[in-house]
């Protein structure tokens, strides 16, 4: 849509940087999946589990992607299963009749003692990459029996029950950990199995969820990247050497060779098997695509070309007022014959493109 509005170029700038965060997205998730797996089986490879899992759940894919989707229901299943037992769960206080009680205290005050504080942007960049799958009913536009509706309806109540769930845990974790001060921040007795309803047990609830979130985040990213890379190539924005990147397999048209590329990238990914270092990345990548994406769903709201006939209206001006608050670099800029920042030179030069169009 935004390459026949805006030209190619602006498609490109959309596209480019989302492929790669979905791509790279998949090597966040499974290595995630791989640190989780070691935490119950501490001589597992992170590397090696994150390896494996990674061709699994790409071989998953490239067989059928209707599979792929509706084992998501059962992921689904086991995430929801895991948020009943944490609020309905108790307090992470520790028992001294219970066993290791002496263990987790001692590691409960070793983290009060250690207590390192991290800036809001190490933080962020760790963990908005955990948010970003809003984006994957949008990868599967081309699969949905009715992607006008079930796009903006999907979307949005992703982004709500996102935020509740994201908004109530912190409050459950501090109710249950108020007067264990330690407890949060404890890396060898996590908090959530402490407090969830049989969080005991050798795979409990917790670790069902977190496997489920995980997986299913890969799955969504490994659907959607390929189709993102065979758009690209079919609009002639990637190289000529890489227009066989366009080609579909079956009667669904599935992107098996774009499925098989993006395999390679993320194994070279996982080979790094570290979450810090790659989340970072992986930020950078998404605030570039939402950047760019509010950008121009703002001009072409303004513009009210023919092109653009959105079925979900709201208020356009918040898409260029916040555009430019995700790339905050500012320094002379002379492209455009004048000084300004890139932040406010990106709407100046992509609203002359869309009027010369």
């Amino acid at each position: 849509m935004i390459s026949r509005s805006l030209g190619i170029e602006t498609g490109g700038a959309v596209g480019i940087p989302l492929y790669f965060a979905q791509a790279l997205s998949v090597a966040l998730y499974t290595i995630g999946f791989a640190e989780s797996v070691k935490n119950i089986f501490p001589s597992a490879s992170i590397i090696m589990v994150a390896f494996i899992t990674t061709i699994l759940v790409t071989a998953l894919a490239i067989a059928s992607a209707d599979i792929a989707i509706k084992a998501q229901y059962v992921i689904m299943a086991a995430i929801a299963l895991s948020l009943i037992a944490l609020i309905f769960g108790h307090s992470a206080a520790v028992d001294p009749q219970q066993p290791m009680a002496a263990a987790i205290q001692a590691a409960d005050a070793a983290t009060v003692e250690r207590r390192v504080d991290a800036g809001f942007w190490a933080v962020f960049a760790v963990f908005f990459p955990a948010v970003t799958g809003i984006m994957s009913g949008v990868n599967m536009s081309g699969d949905l029996k009715d992607p006008i509706r079930a796009i903006p309806r999907g979307t949005l109540a992703a982004v709500g029950v996102g935020y509740v769930v994201y908004m109530v845990i912190p409050f459950i974790l501090g109710m249950h950990t108020e007067g264990v001060p330690g407890a949060l921040a404890n890396e060898e007795f996590m908090v959530m199995k402490r407090i969830a309803l049989g969080g005991n047990l050798f795979i409990d609830s917790i670790v069902l969820g977190v496997w489920g979130a995980t997986l299913s985040s890969a799955i969504g990213s490994i659907l959607g990247a390929p189709r993102i890379l065979q758009a690209l190539a079919r609009d002639n924005i990637l190289p000529s050497s890489l227009r066989w990147l366009g080609k579909g397999n079956g009667p669904n048209d599935d992107p098996r060779l774009g499925t098989l590329f993006t395999l390679g990238i993320v194994l070279a990914v996982v080979m790094m098997g570290s979450l810090d270092a790659l989340a970072p990345v992986l930020s950078m990548f998404f605030l570039t695509t939402y950047m760019v994406l509010n950008i121009a769903a703002g001009i072409e709201g303004f513009l009210q070309g023919p092109s653009f006939r959105p079925t979900f209206h709201g208020d356009r001006s918040p898409s260029l007022r916040w555009a430019p608050r995700l790339y905050r670099r500012d320094v002379p800029h002379q492209s455009s014959g004048h000084n300004c920042s890139p932040n406010y030179c990106w709407p100046h030069l992509l609203l002359a493109r869309a009027q010369a169009n």
